[in-house]
């Protein structure tokens, strides 16, 4: 398994500001270079109308190209510069993983699923190419992942009762409906089914650069949290290795900033591995791919293949994964 590192570092100082880019492979660094802040703008314009479209349905020619552009974009702004020391040492067909490592939110956040290097296809329709996004600080160690299969894998929904139909009967897998509204009840239930993998979906929402997952109070009043918070109570010492943020309100676009942020200090509050996946996953595509993946995971498949395994119809919005 080759690592492919992408360190993205701000400003050094209140004059410069440019963002330092570090490109390194197996602990080796390659190149660096600077991201201007035009740069990074023209960047993200193009990522933003990559998501604006789907807001709702649009043809399958113009998400394609949409992929494209926003990917050749990423590409062109982080990889271009070390490229062709990269092209001898990635040959087609080997393992990656690919590590961003940043501070900065708006960096960890891009759709970096759909980098697109030159002749190749977006990133997560390559067999045995991962993504971890690694938050905080650069210089954190590298987490080790879990990868062992369990039977029967555990699964605990903190969900509305309409999510139910997206999760398989399955003899590989025990799924536990948990309709708490409150944390205080959510963990109650976490410490007592000791599930594998968690999946709270509601509603996520951003104040003062923070995510929060919106709960209730005793008296049914709203009760955001951050994921440092849910993180606080323990949920990493009742065997969850896996938690999923997931949920998007009716008709409304995506909360990708929201839910990514919960993920991330998920992340960093202990939890192995965090998701965030912005959509309805109990109804259209996003319950079609859902279910398969859930179904993959639960035969004992590592979570990189299983999420990545049925690209052939990937979700248009996509998953993604934090360590």
């Amino acid at each position: 398994m080759t690592t492919l590192e992408l360190i993205t570092l701000p400003p050094s100082s209140a004059s410069d500001a440019a963002l330092a880019i570090t490109v390194r492979m197996d602990g080796e660094d390659l190149s660096h270079h600077d991201l201007s802040r035009d740069r990074l703008r023209e960047v993200r314009a193009i990522v933003d109308h990559f998501r604006t479209l789907y807001c709702h349905p649009i043809p399958a020619e113009l998400g394609h190209r949409a992929i494209t552009s926003t990917g050749i974009e990423l590409f062109d702004a982080w990889l271009a510069p070390a490229w062709p020391i990269l092209i001898p040492r990635m040959p087609a067909g080997q393992p990656v993983v690919l590590l961003l490592r940043t501070p900065l939110p708006e960096i960890i956040h891009l759709p970096w699923e759909v980098l697109l290097p030159p002749d190749r296809r977006p990133w997560i329709e390559n067999a045995g190419h991962s993504i971890r996004r690694l938050g905080g600080d650069p210089k954190r160690s590298y987490p080790v992942f879990p990868h062992q299969a369990y039977h029967p894998l555990n699964i605990l929904v903190r969900s509305a009762p309409e999510t139910a139909p997206i999760l398989p009967p399955s003899c590989q897998s025990r799924v536990k409906m948990c309709p708490e509204r409150t944390l205080h009840g959510l963990m109650q239930q976490t410490r007592s089914f000791r599930p594998h993998l968690v999946i709270l979906e509601g509603t996520s929402l951003v104040r003062a650069r923070q995510g929060f997952f919106m709960f209730e109070d005793d008296e049914g009043q709203p009760d955001p949290r951050t994921g440092g918070e849910i993180a606080a109570q323990g949920m990493n010492d009742c065997g969850v290795e896996t938690l999923i943020i997931t949920g998007r309100p009716r008709g409304e676009p995506p909360p990708w900033s929201a839910s990514a942020l919960l993920a991330c200090d998920l992340a960093l509050g202990g939890i192995p591995v965090t998701i965030a996946w912005p959509d309805r996953v109990h109804e259209g595509m996003g319950a079609r791919f859902f279910t398969a993946f859930l179904d993959t995971l639960a035969q004992g498949i590592p979570l990189d293949e299983a999420l990545w395994r049925h690209t052939a119809d990937p979700p248009p919005i996509f998953p993604m994964i934090f360590g």
